[in-house]
């Protein structure tokens, strides 16, 4: 193991050192959650990042188990018009569930592992027909997001909404017909486990090795069927899960990475693992340090090689590995802090679970109270749960500051720090104010001292450890007359419209 990834010892856990730890694990990290790890210390704090929970399915009751409905007969019946609206409206609670489960969360690493994976294995609601599909994927995702990455890519690769996204159900193979298609085999290579080229800039697959695994992914299908509804009108009724059937695969030997056999889909994977073992963990290695460390223009190869043999070291099991990069020296260095861009999702829904919000229309799914406007916030800054530009995915780090998006997003944060940000529900006009500005200062510890307030906003809010910046807090929150309430809100506003409350 290379020396930078090597433990930090329990004095360098300093203040700054708790914040940046849970900014970087945890979408929306309170100052509750950084003075408690600063107090316990680092081991119990991965401890408790490392533990996962059950989020509150109840929202989605209508969407677990289920077969999917997915068509309705005849397409003059009212059955039919209303299968569109509850189609569409699935999409919505399912983004809406996804939201919550990230503002409620405990501290853990699990949603943000979660949402990790679903950027890095982008699929659309709409591109793979129901949210029931996605939410499949979205559970896979959760159940291993710390698991054995071997598993996790199979099941996502396998699972009926990527099969249905990449067009993977559509192609088949047989003596009369050659109907394969490559587009998923494309984006499984270049996208998502091995990238376009190597360490070297070789490239890493041939046309050949993209023919073949199209080849072997044949033979994947969805299976329906026809049931009575009511006296005048059948629904279609979807499995959950892909079938697979021989008729439609190509029994033929395909040569994949120098490995000759009548391959099957479930055999890609293995394969890809067994002879291109090195390359997939040094790919998985700069998504990591991407997500966690740096941009890739400022991690040195040798520390994306240190955190590929880690993978490798720990079988590609990527609890372990995470476990390791979070506590290492590497992971704390100072150069490395603040050095990346909060995520559309990330800024939204880390402001509302800083300020502990929950009283959101979006949340309220059984309720008069219920509406959508979270979600149209999020569609309006581009970054919408299962809704990616395309089959890459969605913006990167810099790529989300625009000039035109880095003023709406810090006049938005500017709002919501004054307390002046309202939600509606366009069907009723219930609007709410969000929460009490004050109250966020309270539950942090009222802090009736300017330098101290100046302090811990500097530290827990915005994650920086900078003497000029500080004073220059304390010296805007002392330069006129105001009551503490108004010094309070006046503190939070400032530091959550600062540029560097961007970052993370």
């Amino acid at each position: 193991m290379i020396p930078e990834l090597e433990p930090i010892t329990a004095s360098e856990f300093d203040a700054q050192a708790a914040s940046h730890l849970l900014r970087r694990t945890v979408i929306g990290a309170r100052s509750s959650e950084i003075r408690l790890a600063l107090n316990t210390g680092l081991e119990a704090t991965l401890n408790r990042l490392f533990t996962p929970f059950d989020p509150d399915r109840s929202s989605i009751q209508h969407m677990i188990g289920n077969k999917v409905w997915s068509e309705s007969r005849p397409h003059s019946s009212p059955r039919w018009y209303g299968f569109f609206d509850e189609k569409n409206g699935r999409y919505t609670d399912l983004r809406q569930w996804i939201c919550r489960n990230i503002v409620t969360s405990p501290t853990s690493l699990q949603e943000r592992m979660t949402l990790m994976w679903h950027m890095h294995f982008p699929s659309s609601c709409g591109g793979s027909h129901f949210a029931e599909h996605c939410l499949d994927q979205n559970e896979v995702m959760r159940k291993l997001c710390l698991g054995d990455l071997r598993e996790l890519v199979s099941q996502v690769t396998l699972g009926q909404a990527m099969q249905i996204y990449l067009d993977g159900v559509h192609s088949y193979w047989n003596d009369r017909e050659n109907a394969v298609n490559e587009n998923h085999a494309r984006e499984f290579l270049e996208i998502h486990v091995l990238g376009h080229s190597s360490r070297t800039g070789q490239p890493l697959c041939s046309q050949q090795d993209i023919v073949s695994i199209a080849h072997a992914f044949t033979g994947t299908h969805i299976t329906e069927e026809w049931s009575a509804y009511d006296a005048a009108s059948d629904d279609l009724l979807r499995d959950r899960e892909c079938s697979w059937s021989a008729h439609r695969w190509d029994p033929r030997d395909k040569n994949i990475m120098g490995m000759v056999g009548p391959w099957k889909p479930t055999d890609v994977v293995n394969i890809l693992f067994q002879q291109r073992s090195s390359d997939i963990a040094w790919w998985f290695a700069k998504r990591l340090c991407e997500e966690f460390i740096a941009r890739p223009s400022e991690t040195s190869p040798h520390e994306v090689e240190g955190i590929a043999d880690l993978l490798l070291t720990n079988d590609f099991d990527i609890g372990r590995t995470m476990r390791t990069l979070l506590s290492s020296k590497l992971f704390f260095d100072r150069r490395f802090r603040l050095r990346l861009v909060k995520t559309p999702m990330h800024l939204w829904l880390g402001s509302l679970r800083i300020l502990e919000v929950t009283d959101i229309p979006d949340f309220f799914l059984d309720s008069p109270r219920h509406g959508d406007d979270l979600i149209s916030r999020l569609a309006a800054f581009g970054h919408l749960p299962y809704e990616p530009p395309n089959v890459s995915g969605w913006h990167r780090d810099l790529d989300w500051l625009t000039p035109s998006d880095v003023s709406r997003r810090i006049a938005q944060c500017t709002k919501l720090a004054e307390g002046k940000l309202t939600f509606k529900n366009e069907s009723t006009n219930w609007r709410v104010n969000l929460y009490n500005p004050v109250q966020v200062i309270d539950r942090v510890g009222g802090m009736n001292n300017i330098e101290a307030l100046s302090q811990t906003l500097c530290n827990d809010v915005l994650g920086v450890d900078d003497t000029d910046l500080i004073q220059r807090l304390h010296s805007q929150l002392r330069s006129r007359p105001m009551s503490l309430e108004t010094r309070q809100q006046q503190g939070l506003s400032s530091v959550m419209s600062s540029p560097f409350y961007q970052l993370f």
